[in-house]
Protein backbone atom coordinates (compact mmCIF):
# COMPACT_ATOMS: atom_id res chain seq x y z
CA UNK A 1 0.00 0.00 0.00
CA UNK A 2 2.86 2.33 0.82
CA UNK A 3 4.65 2.14 -2.34
CA UNK A 4 1.17 2.63 -4.53
CA UNK A 5 0.71 5.28 -2.35
CA UNK A 6 3.65 7.87 -3.10
CA UNK A 7 4.54 5.95 -6.73
CA UNK A 8 2.64 8.68 -8.64
CA UNK A 9 4.49 11.28 -6.46
CA UNK A 10 8.15 9.22 -7.28
CA UNK A 11 7.00 9.70 -10.94
CA UNK A 12 5.77 13.01 -11.08
CA UNK A 13 9.27 13.86 -9.74
CA UNK A 14 11.77 11.28 -11.51
CA UNK A 15 10.13 13.24 -14.66
CA UNK A 16 11.03 16.47 -13.31
CA UNK A 17 14.51 15.61 -12.96
CA UNK A 18 14.60 13.87 -16.42
CA UNK A 19 13.80 16.44 -18.21
CA UNK A 20 15.44 19.06 -16.27
CA UNK A 21 19.03 17.03 -16.38
CA UNK A 22 18.10 17.20 -20.57
CA UNK A 23 17.43 20.63 -20.33
CA UNK A 24 20.63 21.41 -18.51
CA UNK A 25 22.91 20.16 -21.63
CA UNK A 26 23.34 21.91 -24.91
CA UNK A 27 20.60 22.09 -27.62
CA UNK A 28 21.78 19.53 -29.82
CA UNK A 29 22.23 16.56 -26.68
CA UNK A 30 18.63 16.82 -26.40
CA UNK A 31 16.88 13.37 -27.19
CA UNK A 32 14.23 13.22 -29.81
CA UNK A 33 11.68 12.79 -27.06
CA UNK A 34 12.50 16.30 -25.68
CA UNK A 35 12.74 17.77 -29.30
CA UNK A 36 9.55 16.75 -30.25
CA UNK A 37 8.02 17.69 -26.64
CA UNK A 38 9.20 21.22 -26.24
CA UNK A 39 8.50 21.85 -29.97
CA UNK A 40 7.33 25.37 -30.78
CA UNK A 41 4.33 23.75 -31.90
CA UNK A 42 3.92 21.88 -28.77
CA UNK A 43 4.81 25.29 -26.43
CA UNK A 44 2.26 27.59 -28.62
CA UNK A 45 -0.19 24.49 -27.09
CA UNK A 46 -3.16 26.79 -25.58
CA UNK A 47 -3.63 25.87 -21.71
CA UNK A 48 -7.52 26.03 -22.32
CA UNK A 49 -7.94 25.21 -25.70
CA UNK A 50 -10.52 22.07 -26.27
CA UNK A 51 -8.26 19.41 -26.84
CA UNK A 52 -7.13 20.09 -22.57
CA UNK A 53 -11.02 20.30 -21.91
CA UNK A 54 -11.17 16.48 -23.70
CA UNK A 55 -8.54 15.10 -21.97
CA UNK A 56 -10.02 16.61 -18.56
CA UNK A 57 -12.91 14.71 -19.52
CA UNK A 58 -11.93 11.86 -20.36
CA UNK A 59 -9.86 11.56 -17.65
CA UNK A 60 -12.85 11.94 -15.38
CA UNK A 61 -14.96 9.86 -16.95
CA UNK A 62 -12.40 6.92 -17.36
CA UNK A 63 -12.27 7.32 -13.26
CA UNK A 64 -15.70 7.34 -12.58
CA UNK A 65 -16.60 4.45 -14.72
CA UNK A 66 -13.26 2.39 -13.14
CA UNK A 67 -14.37 3.41 -9.58
CA UNK A 68 -18.16 2.41 -9.99
CA UNK A 69 -17.12 -0.52 -11.35
CA UNK A 70 -14.46 -1.39 -9.37
CA UNK A 71 -16.16 -0.26 -5.75
CA UNK A 72 -19.93 -1.53 -6.90
CA UNK A 73 -20.01 -4.37 -9.70
CA UNK A 74 -16.42 -6.12 -7.74
CA UNK A 75 -17.11 -4.90 -3.98
CA UNK A 76 -13.30 -3.05 -3.42
CA UNK A 77 -13.41 -1.23 -0.85
CA UNK A 78 -13.11 2.46 -1.34
CA UNK A 79 -9.84 3.36 -1.31
CA UNK A 80 -8.37 0.62 -3.60
CA UNK A 81 -11.20 1.62 -5.99
CA UNK A 82 -9.91 5.42 -6.35
CA UNK A 83 -6.37 4.26 -6.60
CA UNK A 84 -7.56 1.65 -9.27
CA UNK A 85 -9.70 4.29 -10.81
CA UNK A 86 -6.61 6.62 -10.90
CA UNK A 87 -4.06 3.96 -12.32
CA UNK A 88 -5.95 3.41 -15.24
CA UNK A 89 -7.13 6.85 -16.33
CA UNK A 90 -3.13 7.72 -15.80
CA UNK A 91 -2.10 5.22 -17.48
CA UNK A 92 -4.72 5.93 -20.03
CA UNK A 93 -3.44 9.46 -20.57
CA UNK A 94 0.38 8.91 -20.80
CA UNK A 95 -0.42 6.07 -23.48
CA UNK A 96 -2.36 8.78 -25.68
CA UNK A 97 0.62 10.64 -25.52
CA UNK A 98 2.96 8.30 -26.23
CA UNK A 99 1.26 6.85 -29.45
CA UNK A 100 1.26 10.96 -30.09
CA UNK A 101 5.32 10.71 -29.72
CA UNK A 102 5.67 7.36 -32.54
CA UNK A 103 2.33 8.81 -34.58
CA UNK A 104 3.16 10.93 -37.54
CA UNK A 105 2.22 14.14 -36.95
CA UNK A 106 1.51 13.66 -33.56
CA UNK A 107 2.84 16.07 -30.95
CA UNK A 108 3.20 15.04 -27.64
CA UNK A 109 2.31 17.92 -25.01
CA UNK A 110 2.82 17.75 -21.41
CA UNK A 111 -0.10 20.08 -20.76
CA UNK A 112 -2.30 17.51 -22.20
CA UNK A 113 -0.75 15.32 -19.22
CA UNK A 114 -1.35 17.90 -17.14
CA UNK A 115 -4.90 18.02 -18.08
CA UNK A 116 -5.11 14.59 -17.67
CA UNK A 117 -3.91 15.04 -13.60
CA UNK A 118 -6.50 17.66 -13.77
CA UNK A 119 -9.12 15.35 -15.30
CA UNK A 120 -8.49 12.62 -12.58
CA UNK A 121 -8.51 14.95 -9.72
CA UNK A 122 -11.79 15.70 -10.89
CA UNK A 123 -13.32 12.50 -11.12
CA UNK A 124 -11.84 11.59 -8.11
CA UNK A 125 -13.64 14.02 -5.89
CA UNK A 126 -17.17 13.50 -8.10
CA UNK A 127 -16.89 9.98 -7.55
CA UNK A 128 -16.14 10.20 -4.14
CA UNK A 129 -17.26 13.70 -2.43
CA UNK A 130 -20.04 13.62 -4.55
CA UNK A 131 -22.26 10.68 -5.06
CA UNK A 132 -23.78 9.05 -2.51
CA UNK A 133 -25.51 5.29 -3.52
Amino acid sequence: MFLFKYFFLLLALWSLVYVQIGMAGEKSAKTEFQQRLLSPKSTADSWFGEDKFKHLMASALIVGLSYNIARYDFHNPKPNAVMLGCGISISAGITKEIWDLYRPGGIPSYRDLIADIVGVAVGVFLMTETVRW
